[in-house]
């Protein structure tokens, strides 16, 4: 089908259009639901007030948008935090108003009022488990707060203390249509919630405004399952149901929409049992069935028939919908996230076909009532961008689902997986059931949040790029390439890849599977005048010429500071001598001749070496620079931010200064004492700018920290031991170098040079702060398989007479943690 990602029908107001899209715009900003629903509700014919605006009087139009945004940002702030677990360093407020649940709040009481941040959240209890229940402002004041807009706050003072109360009963499952602010909620003792049904008392006393549910599908209005589905819903209290589903089957069409200019429409229709309806036309000519797309019919519903419903049903599909698979092809999870995208929440339902039998949806609109009933009462994964998807297996003959599974989403199908299986005589014990597939497979009605990221893969990998330092560099990086077109994180940080060469080689192997890519451009210090004189110079080069003939590239690299180190000149002299061994085929005269004029502080023209790849967006950048305080090569830090489950979480890339103390002195011209205190240096202030910037959040910070604690477990040996620690005092940890053998292991990977030392050292490392209560982190190491390198023309450094050889890809092994997000 010729299909769009998104269209709004040009057959409504300028005013209505506008409307729409600032409320999409913000929604898929913010991932909340009351500033859209508000724009909604206001843009009805009349404009409909909705429940959390009204009061004594309602809230004007504007008044009611600003306190609907309000409310998003405290809400998606809040749901970050959905289980008294998730709260991490929250105490229980002792001293309190009654019948408001369990308050709990890790800051100190403020003075003023904030909107946008409320300072106590409530629980239904106590333990790890507690659930989040609603939100409060408690202030220290003399006077009760101005508050909201619109005067409508009920401020109570607590006899105790004198702090003033707000509550806001705004969180799924506990709001209060009457009083948004009410002082208590009828559901709501001291020391808990006693709800337990959309029927209890309690709940029908607090939500007296009339449920909406808008049905879609991708099998068409008239198909069986939809039917179902709406038959069930029809007898639900107080519930609206609005039907708006494709005019034919649109099965696999994903998200897709009309494209502009043509447009959608409705026609008047019923369901297989007769309840209205409305069929959704395109007159896009490459749809030749004339319908509209399932997403077509979720915007039509939204923009054109200016419902406003508070949560959208998609389904029941007739076949499966899970995997990665299901999540992109299927229509009826298109239609549940363009709702989503628009700001409503959505549920997709797909019940499972077996060849030659009855598709059973009288037992997909049980499991799917059910959920919705979970998912009214605050049960379900209750974070504000989550799109439900329940799949429903068709059982054989008298047999039942074995009971429902919350589980995640196999992200790709594996040789020997079957789609199609649904095996509900299956006993096949829970605890090995790890996916949707799995759940499908022996008999389980699966539950997954397709919005959510499950699993988050970092990887760091130091790629010995040197040039004349480690061996083998371009056949080395023809190899890399190779691996990392298939390569599978989320997050990686590359370490030495000096030259731009080999950046843009990277990159291209990367390609589009990781479109987000930091890096900073090279920087150098160039000397004033000739980093060295002549005199100076003069017996380091004939040093190497005499103990080192002929040798060029790395040979002469590795030969001379050795055999040349009584001669090694110092301070500025010293430092145009690291920052010349860069060149390609370095050669003693290109060092004479660089040294002898204007030349850089830093080997490889100042480049960092850094790259921090991710298949996620890389926000608010940082680089911290450490140009002042680098000796040899120009160091520094990379940062940046990405959104998981509506989280933000830090990613750091870095790589300080190497212990060289057994290859070169360090220079006189540095600023510390030794390379050991310099890497210290670099340590202190990464681990102080990696926790400003995340204010709490997740941290992970990869790279090659040129420090290794023993280990003897682990058969590690230490160096620069004391500057790993630091981080480990501040709070982070190290799964990777608790779990895992060296990375830099000089006697089994690719040698610095010929006959290198025996050191085992973990001078790799991801470390992890902020992460909260989650299940163990899987480090492995990677990138430890041999590889075969050949001979390039023109030729490199492998001459083809050797090749191909068989290597390693780098000098360092790289790191890999696979963390499950809590």
């Amino acid at each position: 089908m010729n299909k769009h990602l998104f269209h709004i029908s040009t057959q409504q107001t300028p005013k209505r259009l506008l409307l729409v899209t600032v409320s999409l715009m913000l929604a898929m900003l913010l991932g909340g639901c009351y500033f859209p629903a508000a724009v909604r509700d206001l843009g009805r014919p009349g404009g409909t007030t909705p429940w959390w605006c009204k009061g004594s009087p309602d809230l004007a139009s504007q008044e009611c948008l600003d306190f609907s945004w309000n409310l998003d940002v405290g809400v998606t702030t809040a749901m970050l935090s959905p289980t008294l677990a998730d709260f991490v360093g929250a105490t229980e407020i002792t001293n309190r108003p009654a019948n408001i649940g369990v308050p709990f709040s890790k800051v100190a009481t403020p003075t003023t009022f904030n909107p946008y941040v409320p300072n106590v959240y409530l629980y239904d209890g106590t333990s790890t488990t507690s659930r989040l229940l609603g939100v409060a402002w408690e202030i220290s004041a003399a006077t009760a707060p101005t508050g909201f807009v619109g005067a409508r706050d009920v401020w109570i003072q607590n006899a105790t203390t004198n702090n003033w109360w707000l509550t806001a009963w705004v969180i799924r499952g506990h709001e209060n249509h009457p009083g948004v602010f009410a002082p208590l909620h009828p559901c709501l003792t001291s020391t808990g919630s006693i709800l337990t049904s959309t029927t209890d008392t309690c709940y029908t006393d607090s939500h007296t405004e009339a449920f909406e549910i808008l049905v879609a599908n991708d099998d068409g209005v008239q198909a069986p399952g939809i039917d179902a589905l709406v038959e069930g819903l029809y007898g639900l209290p107080n519930t609206v149901v609005h039907v708006v589903a494709p005019a034919a089957n649109q099965s696999g069409t994903g998200g897709a929409t009309t494209p502009a200019p043509y447009v959608v429409s409705g026609v008047a229709a019923t369901t297989l049992s007769g309840k209205p309806a409305t069929a959704v036309l395109s007159t896009d000519p490459a749809d030749t069935a004339g319908s509209g797309s399932p997403a077509d019919a979720v915007i039509f519903a939204l923009g054109n028939l200016l419902l406003s419903p508070d949560v959208i049903l998609s389904g029941i599909n007739e076949g499966q919908n899970y995997t990665n698979i299901g999540r992109i092809v299927s229509g009826t999870i298109g239609a549940a996230r363009a709702g989503r995208s628009s700001g409503v929440p959505a549920i997709a339902s797909s019940q499972g076909i077996v060849a030659n039998e009855t598709t059973d949806f009288p037992t997909g609109a049980t499991a799917t009532l059910a959920l919705l009933e979970d998912w009214r009462l605050g049960r379900t994964v209750n974070t504000t961008k989550s799109v439900l998807n329940i799949n429903i297996p068709t059982c054989l003959g008298a047999l039942t689902p074995r009971g429902t599974l919350n589980t995640v989403v196999k992200t790709a199908l594996e040789p020997g997986d079957n789609y199609g299986l649904q095996d509900c005589a299956s006993v096949e014990p829970i605890g090995n059931i790890n996916n949707d597939l799995e759940a499908f497979n022996h008999g389980f009605i699966g539950i997954t949040d397709i919005n959510r990221t499950e699993m988050l893969t970092v990887t760091s990998f130091n790629m010995g790029l040197a040039l004349n330092f480690v061996p083998f560099t371009q056949e080395r990086l023809a190899a890399n390439e190779a691996i990392f077109e298939d390569y599978d994180s989320d997050v990686i940080c590359f370490q030495e890849v000096w030259l731009p060469g080999h950046v843009a080689g990277i990159e291209q192997a990367l390609g589009g599977s990781y479109p987000h890519i930091y890096k900073v451009p090279a920087q150098q210090v160039i000397t004033a005048g000739a980093a060295c004189t002549l005199p100076e110079i003069t017996p380091f080069a004939d040093c190497a010429l005499a103990q080192c003939p002929g040798l060029t590239g790395a040979a002469l690299v590795a030969c001379a500071p050795a055999a040349c180190a009584a001669f090694l000149p110092s301070g500025v002299c010293l430092d145009g001598v690291i920052g010349a061994v860069g060149i390609p085929n370095v050669t003693v005269a290109d060092v004479l001749a660089a040294v002898t004029q204007p030349t850089g502080k830093f080997a490889f023209d100042g480049a960092l070496g850094l790259i921090l790849a991710s298949k996620h967006e890389l926000k608010n950048r940082q680089f911290q620079d450490f140009i002042a305080n680098s000796s040899g090569n120009h160091r520094g830090a990379l940062y940046a931010e990405i959104v998981l489950n509506e989280r933000t979480h830090v990613v750091g890339c870095t790589h300080p200064t190497a212990n060289l103390e057994a290859t070169i002195a360090y220079p006189s011209s540095g600023n510390f004492a030794s390379w050991e205190a310099e890497n210290r240096f670099m340590q202190l202030q990464m681990i102080a700018f990696a926790n400003t910037k995340a204010k709490g959040n997740p941290i992970f910070f990869a790279g090659d920290f040129n420090c290794s604690i023993a280990n003897a477990t682990n058969g590690v040996d230490a160096d620069f031991a004391p500057n790993c620690q630091l981080w480990l005092d501040n709070g982070f940890t190290d799964p990777s170098a608790e779990q895992l053998p060296c990375t830099f292991c000089e006697a089994e990977n690719l040698l610095l040079q010929a006959g290198g030392g025996s050191g085992a050292f973990a001078l790799d490392h991801i470390f992890v702060k902020n992460l909260g209560a989650t299940d163990p982190i899987i480090a492995e190491r990677v990138f430890d398989d041999p590889v075969l390198i050949h001979a390039l023309n023109p030729v490199s450094e492998l001459a083809p007479e050797n090749a191909p050889m068989t290597t390693h890809p780098s000098d360092h092994f790289g790191v890999q943690l696979d963390i499950r997000l809590p």
